[in-house]
């Protein structure tokens, strides 16, 4: 859906692509990697895996002449923390936890929605979405999306603030989106469950967000959103989050901007409420067009930054870059096949800990 990565005009509000009345129209992905991740401070050699980080089916349909669904589920590995215990320079053992690596296998809602949408006489749409959906705060699927956005490949292929925990991919709640000025500027209001996100609904926190955009020049969208949720449990700790993003298309080019901050504070008792801060930058070209079964060569790139505690100093921020080189293939039909190849970095800002590299060849097919 179009609200799930944006688009380079701010019009668009989202939804999926309409299906003939009466009819459900089948969908699905296949992402199947083969990753090697190595430590700096290990000298041994790296950890090989085949991992299958996303394997989606199900179906879009349209019910009437304002109201679509979407439904389907995700049949791809869990993620789960892996401890290693390395050398540092000066020969102390050190543990260094890797988030996201593979950990069996799960079964999850990934899209599943119901979408209800008028249109105004000035061609103003208004749309309510309920149901399991990408929340609307910061650059959402913007990364996730190799046809539109800066699919960079990588086992951390997500948006900065998605890697850093401060939204998920996917939530439960109720959102409305709209446009205003003859499309020129989008906004967008959400609740979902958000808060304690490591757990299931406990019905003692709730996330309510909103987003505004517009269109500064042709192919250039500004947008800015924010975030607030009260966390479930013993303290009832607060998140509280800001985004602003820049974003610009154009033959073939695209390129973009972020910035976030926000204190997120697990107990809010304390007397002080820890600060967090991060920004990133990507690009993403078409390369070459090259004739016959091979139809486009692209690059993608990103670097970011974040602090989770930025009192502190840097002294837990990391860095993290990002470079793919994507081939899109010609395919019969509506399915979309892409092979591609995408190296990792990530740096902690302490010169103690170790750098990990990984590299990441994948197939991708999608209908």
């Amino acid at each position: 859906p179009a609200s799930a990565a944006p688009a380079p005009t701010a019009a668009a509000v989202g939804g999926p692509t309409p299906a003939p009345a009466g009819f459900l129209r089948p969908r699905g992905e296949l992402r199947f990697d083969l990753a090697a991740m190595q430590f700096t401070a290990d000298g041994g050699p790296a950890s090989v895996a085949f991992r299958v980080p996303r394997a989606i089916l199900g179906f879009d349909g349209d019910l009437g002449e304002h109201l679509a669904m979407r439904a389907t589920i995700n049949a791809s590995e869990r993620h789960g923390d892996v401890s290693a215990t390395l050398a540092d320079g000066e020969g102390n053992a050190q543990t260094v936890t890797v988030d996201g690596w593979p950990d069996g296998t799960a079964v999850r809602f990934y899209d599943v929605y119901l979408d209800f949408a008028t249109a105004a006489d000035d061609g103003a749409a208004l749309r309510v979405r309920a149901g399991v959906q990408a929340p609307i705060f910061s650059s959402r699927d913007g990364f996730d999306e190799p046809e539109t956005g800066f699919y960079v490949v990588g086992p951390i292929y997500q948006s900065l603030p998605q890697v850093a925990g401060i939204v998920l991919s996917r939530d439960l709640g109720v959102s409305a989106r709209g446009s205003l000025a003859g499309g020129r500027v989008a906004w967008a209001a959400m609740a979902s469950n958000g808060a304690d996100r490591a757990k299931g609904e406990d019905n003692l926190g709730k996330d309510w967000s909103a987003r505004v955009s517009g269109e500064l020049a042709p192919g250039l969208v500004a947008a800015a959103s924010a975030l607030t949720g009260e966390r479930g449990g013993a303290g009832r700790g607060r998140l509280d989050a800001w985004d602003v993003e820049l974003r610009w298309e154009g033959r073939g080019l695209r390129a973009m901007a972020e910035y976030v901050a926000g204190v997120d504070d697990p107990d809010v008792s304390d007397a002080v409420r820890p600060a967090f801060l991060g920004a990133q930058a990507a690009l993403a070209a078409d390369l070459l067009r090259p004739p016959g079964a091979l139809e486009r060569i692209a690059f993608a790139g990103r670097f970011g930054y974040f602090d989770p505690h930025a009192d502190t100093m840097d002294a837990d921020a990391w860095m993290l870059g990002n470079a793919a080189l994507q081939g899109w293939w010609s395919t019969p039909g509506r399915a979309g096949v892409l092979t591609g190849l995408g190296y990792q970095v990530i740096v902690p800002i302490d010169a103690t800990q170790p750098v990990e590299h990984s590299v990441v060849g994948q197939a991708r097919w999608a209908f």
